[in-house]
């Protein structure tokens, strides 16, 4: 029943990050005309810069993320109360719900994310963006449910957040690279 609780948990979650994909792709959609091409490539520059940013505040290396944290919190605040109706997570519905309500979490990094799928300028291509973002997550979660105390224990869970930044640093710093040249491009 464990596991079944746990991947409920993880969907509600990911169907959250969907959701909140599609609302920023629509309103991506809304403002992604022609005229306003460079507006795009703005948040495309944005979303890199935030990646960078959300990068190196789970590495531990700075903490530049936390004030778009504090800009989650007055939604959080009206929805943190539903989460003691659901608990204790003894059945997958409620394992669901909870997880539904974990992705409207403030966390740096969906919001580092949020602007791809704002970038995207689709309602379908949004919810993607942030579905693949869910699922590019689960195989962490899940390991670090699994293993947390012997990471802990060994000291390792420092070196697991550092490295995950950094890939994360570098994923921020490729995207910034490639606008770069497709801006080149456009201009020969």
């Amino acid at each position: 029943d464990r596991e079944r609780y746990t991947f409920a948990l993880h969907g509600g979650r990911i169907a959250s990050y969907t959701l909140a994909g599609a609302i920023a792709g629509s309103i991506g959609g809304a403002l992604m005309t022609p005229a306003l091409h460079h507006l795009h490539m703005l948040f495309m520059l944005l979303a890199n810069l935030l990646l960078i940013a959300a990068g190196l505040n789970l590495a531990g290396i700075a903490s530049v993320t936390r004030f778009l944290e504090q800009l989650g919190m007055p939604l959080w605040r009206r929805l943190q109360p539903l989460l003691t109706r659901v608990l204790p997570l003894n059945s997958a519905p409620r394992a669901l719900a909870a997880g539904a309500l974990w992705g409207w979490l403030p966390c740096g990094m969906i919001y580092a994310v949020l602007p791809s799928a704002l970038a995207a300028g689709d309602t379908w291509a949004g919810a993607l963006v942030m579905f693949s973002f869910g699922l590019g997550t689960l195989p962490n979660l899940l390991a670090l449910t699994l293993l947390w105390d012997k990471l802990q224990a060994s000291g390792a869970l420092a070196r697991v957040r550092l490295g995950a930044g950094l890939a994360v640093v570098a994923l921020g710093v490729v995207g910034i690279a490639l606008l770069g040249s497709h801006m080149l491009a456009m201009q020969h």
